[in-house]
Formats: structure tokens, sequence, C-alpha cells
């Protein structure tokens, strides 16, 4: 009797409790959501309507910025905008992209961006230009995305993801990232002060890459994708370190605000 009674919670009580957690997970998730975009810090600075959205416009949330490294081979670019017309062979519905490779992304709020534009600066003083090599294949990568990975060059961007986090954010990988806030296992304090990272470009957590399509990374596409790879054209000079605006994807937009030059001669 005592073993049936076991089962029964297990079978029947087990399951309500664990579905009991999980809404109420969810329902902290969208609290925090909502007061992220409420509160001033976080808020959807340009907001745009879900129809645009699906015509490469996204929604830019206010003090989140990209440090990047933007790709300069007009050849490699070329491959890469052909890819993304491939994904979304309807115009309507191709979001724009700005092919980039991110060091660091973040909510920075007041000083905390002050120190940013400083860092950038001094890193772009200490680095002689780069020749970077993408990988001769697309990827399945994170967020249902279609990556293009750092073949020859992971060196030397985690090299910048570190100095960035060093002198901007020593304590990020104990601090709460936004990815974290989003989810709904961390509070908005972090956000508050501009102290919030992408978790996926902390230095031990770095995978360089280029984002060639936003939302899809389906074998198939990825088959006829690698079909318009061009060997000779997979490399290029980093030559300067920008910030940026970004959207909710994670793509570039608008202008760079500050941008320098890597100024050491090789």
């Amino acid at each position: 009797m005592r073993i049936i009674k076991i089962i029964t919670i297990y079978t029947l009580i087990l399951p309500t409790i664990i579905l009991a957690y999980d809404l109420s997970q969810k329902t902290q998730a969208d609290q925090i959501i909502r007061l992220s975009k409420e509160d001033g810090v976080y808020h959807p600075k340009l907001k745009i309507k879900g129809i645009d959205n699906k015509q490469s416009k996204r929604n830019v949330y206010q003090n989140e910025y990209g440090v990047v490294v933007i790709v300069s081979n007009q050849s490699l670019i070329k491959i890469l905008h052909k890819a993304n017309d491939l994904a979304y062979q309807n115009p309507k519905f191709r979001p724009t992209t700005t092919p980039h490779i991110t060091i660091v992304q973040g909510v920075y709020k007041g000083d905390k961006f002050i120190q940013l534009q400083k860092a950038v600066k001094s890193i772009a003083e200490h680095t002689f230009p780069y020749v970077v090599t993408m990988q001769n294949s697309f990827t399945k990568g994170g967020g249902g995305n279609t990556f293009l990975n750092v073949s020859d060059g992971k060196y030397f961007f985690d090299r910048l993801t570190t100095y960035m986090t060093n002198k901007v954010q020593p304590d990020a990988p104990m601090k709460q990232t936004l990815d974290d806030i989003e989810a709904g296992v961390a509070d908005l304090k972090e956000m508050h002060v501009g102290g919030a990272w992408r978790d996926f470009n902390l230095p031990y957590n770095n995978n360089p890459h280029i984002t060639v399509v936003y939302g899809k990374n389906d074998p198939s596409l990825l088959r006829n994708l690698n079909e318009i790879i061009q060997p000779q054209s997979l490399s290029f000079i980093a030559k300067a370190i920008s910030i940026y605006q970004i959207d909710e994807v994670g793509n570039l937009y608008g202008k760079p605000l500050y941008q320098v030059n890597f100024n050491l001669e090789p």
C-alpha cells in the first residue's frame, strides 16, 4: 500500500508541482522584462511595429550597445548578403544584416559608457590591424541563427574581449548578465548601473563569429549556403573597433557612435 501511495505522488502530484514552478518562473521572467521596458533604463528607444520587424527593422533598447569589428572585404560581404538573400527569398521578410564580429555587448549607462569609449580608444592604440580568416563553411549558431565562425583570429578576438572585460567590468563573471535578467532568474540592479553584459561575450564563453542569417539555420539551408562559399574571399583586415547601438536580435543599428582605427604599425 505504501508503495502505491509513493507511485501516486510521483505520477500525479509531482508533475503538478513542476508545472506550477515552470509557470512561476515564466511569470517572473515576464514581470522582469515588463519592468525593464518601463523603468527608464532599458525600455525600447525605437519601437517598431511587428509587421515592420519582418522587414529588417527591430526594436532598439536604451543603453544597450555592442563593441564590434566590421567586416571590410567587399567580396566576403557579397557572399554573406547572398546567403541572407537565399535564406529569405521574399525581400519583404528579409532582415538587413551588417556583417560584423562582436567583441562585447551589454548595457552601458552614464559613466559606464564613458569607460567603454576610453577602453575602446586605449585598446585601439595598442593593437595591430589583423588579418582575420573565417571558416570554410556556414554552421548552426545560437539563437536559431546561422554563423560563420572565425578560423584564424580567435586569439585576436579573445584578447580584445578579455581586455574590454578587465577595463570596463572586471567582475563580470560574478555578476548578472542580460540573459539572466531576461530569463527571469535575476533582478534589474545590474542593469540600473549599466553593468549587465551578454554572457556569450564573456572571456570564458567567447566564440567570435559573423551572424550571417538571423532566425534560420536548418540543415538544408546550410547545405545550400555552403555551395556559395569562396575560400579565396574568406579573409579580411580588422582595421578598426566600433561602438554601435544594436537591435533586439543583435544586429547593428544606424551609424557607429564611436570608432577608432587600430593604431600600431606592422
